[in-house]
């Protein structure tokens, strides 16, 4: 698709980047592999003058990975809890997303071959956990606890034996998303949500978003 775009003549190029920020921790996990190679191209072009980019970093999903019970898995009331769930991750729901890739090509100049960092809010799995418990009175919730360490040793092992399936990737997003390493930068020390226009969520659409994800039953 870059070299396409390069040979149609296109402007801009935003990468699928959404999500983790691409820094010397998170590029070396095999799961992030293609985003590194298609950055590499991609500055490789930039400095010929072929083509401009802008990364897109957003965290996680909030509104998409509680649905689908990344951020936290509220299916049965059996979430799981990375690393004690007290550490914070900068999340954005896919709407926000959508406005700042409209509001990048509106500052054409500003974010042209830049890293730009957006989030609705800066949360933990704890903090989303007790906005469930908050809204579900009389449940019974039980955490379940996972070692982000454990899971990267034995998703490093399976890649080693060549085994390269959904769990053994999904386990560095966890990783990166949540765990209680630092160096994977899931708080943005930096944003442009102000470049872009972005006002970040309220407490209480914060509540109404995890609300709409809760358990049915």
């Amino acid at each position: 698709m870059v070299e396409a775009s390069v040979a149609a003549g296109v402007k801009r190029f935003l990468p699928g980047e959404f999500g983790s920020v691409m820094n010397d921790a998170t590029s070396k996990l095999p799961v992030f592999a293609n985003k590194v190679e298609v950055e590499q191209q991609l500055e490789a072009y930039a400095r010929e003058g072929k083509i401009t980019y802008t990364y897109l970093f957003n965290g996680p999903f909030l509104d998409w990975g509680l649905k689908m019970g990344l951020v936290l898995n509220m299916a049965q009331y059996k979430p799981e809890i990375y690393d004690g769930g007290d550490n914070l991750f900068s999340t954005t729901t896919t709407e926000t997303v959508g406005k700042a890739v409209r509001a990048i090509l509106d500052h054409y100049e500003e974010t042209k071959n830049r890293a730009i960092f957006i989030q609705d809010t800066l949360i933990s799995q704890n903090k989303v956990l007790a906005i469930a418990k908050k809204m579900t009175p009389g449940k019974k919730w039980e955490t379940i606890p996972m070692d982000t360490a454990e899971m990267k040793a034995h998703s490093d092992a399976n890649v080693e034996n060549g085994v390269f399936d959904l769990n053994t990737m999904y386990a560095y997003l966890f990783v990166a998303n949540f765990g209680k390493d630092k160096a994977y930068g899931a708080h943005f020390q930096k944003l442009d949500n102000e470049l872009l226009g972005i006002k970040e969520k309220t407490e209480e659409e914060i509540e109404g978003i995890v609300e709409t994800y809760l358990p049915k039953n």
